[in-house]
């Protein structure tokens, strides 16, 4: 028998540290029952946000090809969290994403002076969704992102988009472009042909959606097509059956959290990509919403006692806390309290009530409504 795999070692460490975490506060995962508990530290993690705003750290320096992202991330947590930004804030956020937007296509991108991208795009939309005023909505020129989403549908495969000019496609660019479309109310049959059978290629025999065509199931590609079908009502052209087996065996049994692929480790991002697919397929399968599809009390003990740090959030133990889990972490912990009828708490000695957030775009529900009435009242040049 050969040597145990570098996974395979990784997994049960993981595991160990999770149940020793578990052990401090006598914690159950089977029962729920414990004798301490772990509060979700809401000043704390807003205090990180807010720092952060002020002040990046130079570990962050590599990602300046995707500020959009950054100021998405922080503020989305922020609002999860209840907390509302100043107007100082909100007027330095619009002032720093005009600066991205791209004078010849209206489309965003990473950054002053580079190229329109679609993942920008994605994320300066939604930091300005959150932004909840209409001086941030705006700036958004919707003619110029629609010209912009239809110039990247690729040619040589049908219903695909690039993220760039020669640039990557996968399934993210497809949910960036058909997110945004309607959001910014331009989805229309131009943009959407061939997307919905395009898809259902990348559905894989496991049952979970791939990258691209005979590509491996993952939670965020699996995400990023889910929604974009019940965003284009067009969820028939997937086995749900298969998608539904594959989504509720990414719940690991030990920790409570998801992981992202068949034999891969746990990860705190996971509670949204692939929590918020509960949501959407229990609207399209008409499941009742206070049926559960996997255990939301056992996700919020993994995150709340697994992954949080004095301040932010992280991946799984031993890792640092980062502006992405943080914010993933905390959009599926909001799933996990919200969507499975009356609010659930694990620790309802220490739990903080999130903000209801939106499956289909990962924006607070309520930014989202008026998001879209403001799109609604305005007509396209």
């Amino acid at each position: 028998m050969g040597d145990i795999g570098h996974s395979a070692c990784e997994q049960r460490r993981i595991q160990k540290k999770v149940e020793e975490l578990f052990d401090i506060i006598k914690f159950d995962i089977i029962s729920k029952k414990y004798r301490s508990y772990v509060i979700l530290d809401q000043q704390s993690h807003i205090s990180f946000c807010l720092h952060s705003l002020e002040s990046l750290p130079k570990s962050v320096s590599t990602l300046n090809s995707g500020e959009p992202w950054l100021l998405f991330w922080l503020l989305h947590a922020l609002e999860l969290l209840n907390y509302q930004v100043s107007d100082d804030i909100k007027d330095r956020t619009i002032d720093f994403i005009s600066q991205c937007k791209c004078k010849r296509t209206g489309a965003f991108c990473g950054g002053p002076y580079q190229i329109p991208h679609l993942a920008p795009t994605y994320a300066a939309v939604s930091a300005l969704m959150t932004l909840d005023c209409d001086r941030a909505l705006e700036i958004i020129d919707r003619q110029g992102i629609r010209n912009f989403i239809l110039s990247m549908k690729r040619q040589d495969v049908k219903g695909a988009f690039t993220m760039h000019e020669h640039g990557e496609s996968d399934m993210r660019s497809i949910y960036c472009a058909i997110s945004v479309s309607s959001i910014l109310g331009i989805l229309d049959e131009e943009i959407m042909r061939d997307v919905p059978e395009h898809i259902a290629k990348c559905q894989s025999y496991e049952g979970g959606i791939g990258a691209e065509p005979y590509g491996e199931a993952h939670g965020g590609y699996t995400y990023c097509g889910l929604a974009s079908l019940v965003l284009m009502n067009r969820t028939d052209v997937l086995d749900l059956d298969k998608l539904m087996s594959w989504l509720v065996n990414r719940q690991m049994s030990v920790e409570g959290g998801f992981n992202g692929r068949t034999n891969k480790l746990v990860d705190s991002c996971y509670s949204f990509w692939v929590g918020a697919c509960f949501p959407l397929i229990k609207e399209v399968m008409n499941i009742p919403t206070e049926i559960s599809l996997y255990d939301p009390l056992a996700l919020q003990a993994y995150v709340l006692v697994a992954c949080q740090a004095v301040m932010g959030l992280f991946d799984k133990p031993g890792s640092s806390p980062d502006f992405y889990h943080t914010a993933y972490s905390l959009g599926g912990v909001s799933h996990a309290e919200n969507d499975n009828g009356p609010v659930q708490w694990i620790f309802k000695e220490g739990m903080v009530a999130l903000a209801p957030n939106d499956p289909l775009f990962n924006v607070v529900r309520d930014k989202v409504t008026r998001a879209r009435r403001y799109f609604e009242k305005i007509p396209l040049n």
